[in-house]
């Protein structure tokens, strides 16, 4: 799987000064992303992202799909 990785870690204390500026670099290069921190996790930063996934339950797998190091992991059976 393709996917664009971004170094981003919204607990280091550079997020929250620069907080507003960072969303708005992700929303522009990347609205979707991958980040290695705290064992890896999507980032979605566009508000119609955020609600087709809070709104359409099958865009959105929330089952670990990769590891720390961005090896997948396989899909449960009845979601593959």
């Amino acid at each position: 799987m393709s996917r664009q990785t971004v170094d981003f870690d919204h607990h280091h204390p550079n997020h929250v000064i620069n907080a507003v500026e960072t969303y708005q670099r992700l929303r522009s290069e990347a609205s979707v992303a991958w980040t290695p921190h705290h064992g890896g996790f999507w980032v979605v930063s566009r508000y119609a992202d955020v609600m087709r996934l809070t709104t359409e339950p099958e865009a959105f797998l929330s089952t670990k799909t990769y590891d720390a190091d961005g090896d997948p992991h396989p899909r449960p059976r009845a979601l593959a």
